[in-house]
């Protein structure tokens, strides 16, 4: 279990800066124990780029890997629950995390006419970041917010989408997702 409140991100062992919230946020990490490719310090020290607003609500992050899905992941908004079936490394579970936060900010954080002008005014006419972002506006919307927070850089020949991942969805914060590649220890 981690803890995220005003300024800190706490897991029972240690501190690190996240962005203010007005009240704490709870997310449970369950069943990373399971595999070998990433830790829960690592798991956290990824959810500490985003800011503490994304988080509002999410409840938990499962690892279920004994289901026989054929998606790597998915949101429940019912449950507000991410569960994560598999991934190959751990770029691939960031790319996962942070693509199934996005619907947790669609559903939770984006106003409804924030969420009009995505579905209605972006992403139906701009280019989209991969071939999965094509499924749908939902799927856009987690594949750009994903390819924001690992490569923001890479969103820049997609103005129109850029602009709202950092005016609206990220209010100007551009994550330094080069954190996710040092040591823990150098931290």
């Amino acid at each position: 279990m981690c803890c995220v409140g005003p300024g800190n991100f706490v897991k029972s062992s240690g501190q690190s800066q996240a962005h203010e919230t007005s009240r704490p946020i709870r997310v449970a990490l369950i069943g990373f124990h399971l595999q070998k490719k990433i830790s829960e310090d690592q798991i956290i020290r990824a959810l500490t780029l985003l800011p503490g607003e994304h988080l509002v609500d999410l409840l938990c992050v499962k690892y279920d890997p004994f289901r026989d899905i054929k998606f790597a992941g998915w949101y429940d908004p019912s449950q507000k629950r991410i569960v994560v079936f598999q991934f190959r490394n751990e770029w691939d579970f960031y790319q996962l995390l942070y693509h199934e936060i996005a619907h947790h900010v669609f559903y939770n954080y984006l106003t409804i006419d924030e969420r009009y002008v995505w579905v209605n005014e972006i992403s139906r006419f701009e280019e989209h970041v991969s071939s999965y972002a094509l499924k749908n506006t939902h799927e856009d919307f987690a594949e750009t917010y994903a390819q924001y927070v690992c490569s923001p850089m890479r969103l820049l020949k997609m103005p129109v989408k850029y602009l709202f991942m950092n005016e609206v969805v990220f209010s100007g914060y551009i994550p330094n997702s080069f954190i996710l590649s040092l040591p823990l220890a150098s931290l």
